[in-house]
């Protein structure tokens, strides 16, 4: 039991990568939670739902941290497994280019404004006003979503290939997966992950709206700012400079290029806002020609 638990923290630890860490975490609150479940004690039934979100803000008073503490549970395996691989592999594209600390707050974040119009929707609008059963979320959905548009939002043409069949933009992903939400709401199957998803959603954009200066949201530096320690995180994308983009010389190419892998690099050793103004535009200039 030791060396399992060794290596669990072994493994969180391992480069600083904030993805592995909140996969870690997940993970383990579920086979906690699962094995939780397998008694059938009142009281575990009682500790289980007052860490996962109720819809009724009756209930969600008496219990507020639940809009945090919700986003660690999920209902199942496949639950946990989709929302585990959609965060690592788009995830890992978005920490490439803006660090460890982008990550945690846009992954909580999300989480929470999913929540929030959760319980906003499933409170104001008639179309649940008839609901005599209590609802309860559960899930990281939100906070995935977040993570899946943010990094769509931040650089657009990047393209993945999925099983190596074929490449596709992550603008496409995320705006496929938002108009599967939103034709799927009110179909009554998941009304409710359903809205933590476009809360996420929402969050994502904005937030990447924020990063570049475009939005006045409220100032996220000392929220969830997980402080780095030990190793820095390698960066496992590049960002390349399409010489056919315009006319250009080749010594104007490489040294584009350079530019480029200096900031990565200082990225990787000092976060995202460490970078001048001049730095994050050409960034973000680079972003959209991938």
């Amino acid at each position: 039991m030791r060396s399992l638990i060794e290596d669990i923290k072994a493994g969180f630890n391992k480069g600083n990568n904030a993805l592995r860490k909140l996969i870690i975490i997940n993970a383990v609150v579920f086979i906690i939670t699962a094995i939780l479940g397998k008694f059938p004690s009142s009281w575990i039934k009682t500790l289980l739902e007052s860490i996962s979100l109720p819809h009724r803000f009756q209930d969600f008073i008496l219990q507020p941290w639940s809009i945090l503490t919700y986003i660690f549970l999920h209902a199942g395996f496949w639950h946990i497994l989709s929302n585990m691989l959609w965060l690592y592999f788009i995830g890992e594209i978005f920490r490439s280019f803006v660090g460890n600390k982008h990550i945690y707050r846009t992954f909580l974040w999300g989480g929470i404004t999913g929540g929030i119009l959760f319980l906003l929707v499933l409170n104001l609008l008639p179309h649940y006003a008839d609901m005599t059963s209590s609802i309860h979320l559960v899930g990281a959905s939100g906070g995935v979503t977040a993570i899946i548009v943010a990094a769509a939002v931040f650089t657009p043409e990047f393209e993945i290939r999925p099983f190596g069949l074929f490449n596709i933009k992550l603008k496409w992903i995320a705006i496929a997966f938002i108009v599967y939400n939103l034709l799927s709401l009110g179909t009554g199957d998941n009304d409710g992950g359903i809205l933590a998803h476009l809360g996420g959603a929402i969050f994502g954009y904005l937030y990447v709206k924020w990063m570049r200066g475009q939005l006045p949201l409220p100032d996220f530096t000392g929220i969830f700012n997980f402080k780095k320690r030990g190793t820095k995180p390698n960066r496992n994308f590049k960002v390349h400079i399409n010489p056919n983009r315009q006319p250009q010389t080749n010594s104007s190419i490489e040294t584009s290029q350079k530019e480029i892998d200096i900031i990565l690099d200082k990225i990787s050793k000092s976060g995202y806002d460490s970078l001048s103004k001049k730095e994050k535009e050409l960034l973000f200039k680079a972003s959209k020609e991938l």
